[in-house]
């Protein structure tokens, strides 16, 4: 955690009062985000542009709401008033940008300021949001808070942007444990994935071997489909940091990506040979 953030946080919720507008809300929280996470947020930040109501083609911007990379971010003067207003106007947001820009992940994040709830959008057949998961929330204001917690989930929700800040057992799991929105969102691709993938008989030998793998381990073959795409995640997860530790200066290509799960990457670019091979959980690979 950033030694400066409790007092941070504790005179960025002295400037929020009952009478804040949403406007200064939005300014003071990107702000707080800004010397906090030690980034400059607005490398990123853009009014998200919408269809207009009144015909189609015409577009209007929210006036407080921001794209930060793939957050869609609706600001609100009160949430506890106000959540179900702020959910269905992202549902639009998030409905617009998908439909431009179908293979991006958004995730959207409604707030006042000092409670902040992030979501995995739900499409339907044509695209448009049908539903909002909660991928989790924080209330800065809460009475008791853990400014360490508060700290880590900020920093793992806005964790998308360059940052080399040194890693700690903490930020790593608040970034891609269980609890993460980069866990979930990750488990409902892989899932969607392993569904498009069905029976194919590649797929159902990856699934028997790694199941008899957990006999030998274990004394049993009681392994699912759930512990199976978490393996994977973790495997894929391991493979990116050994990438990003050997020195990778930004996030992989596609093409990078398939040698780092493969194995190939390390083995002809780092010349690491047997440190990554072909095994059960380069079944994303697979073609449909």
């Amino acid at each position: 955690m950033q030694p400066a953030f409790p007092s941070l946080l504790q005179a960025y919720l002295a400037s929020i009062t009952p009478d804040t507008s949403h406007d200064a809300r939005r300014i003071a929280f990107l702000d707080l985000l800004r010397q906090a996470l030690g980034i400059d947020l607005r490398q990123w930040e853009v009014e998200v542009p919408l269809p207009s109501p009144s015909g189609v083609g015409r577009r209007y911007r929210g006036e407080a709401d921001t794209l930060l990379g793939d957050l869609v971010v609706k600001f609100k003067k009160s949430l506890a008033r106000e959540t179900e207003d702020a959910q269905a106007q992202l549902k639009r947001y998030v409905s617009a940008l998908h439909q431009e820009q179908p293979d991006r992940a958004f995730t959207a994040v409604a707030t006042d300021g000092l409670h902040v709830i992030a979501y995995r959008p739900q499409y339907d057949a044509q695209g448009e949001v049908a539903a909002l998961d909660p991928l989790g929330e924080l209330d800065l204001s809460r009475e008791g808070l853990d400014a360490q917690a508060a700290f880590l989930w900020l920093d793992a929700l806005f964790n998308a942007y360059p940052n080399r800040r040194p890693a700690t057992t903490q930020s790593v799991l608040a970034g891609l444990g269980p609890a993460s929105p980069a866990f979930r969102i990750a488990q409902d691709g892989l899932a969607r994935l392993y569904r498009t993938l069905g029976a194919d008989p590649a797929l159902a030998l990856r699934f028997t071997q790694w199941q008899r793998y957990l006999a030998i381990v274990y004394g049993d073959q009681s392994g699912d489909t759930s512990l199976f795409l978490k393996h994977t995640y973790l495997a894929a997860v391991a493979r990116l940091v050994a990438y990003l530790r050997l020195g990778a200066a930004r996030l992989p290509s596609d093409a990078d990506l398939e040698g780092i799960l493969r194995g190939d990457y390390f083995s002809d670019r780092a010349s690491l040979a047997n440190f990554v091979e072909e095994d059960f959980f380069t079944w994303p690979l697979l073609e449909p």
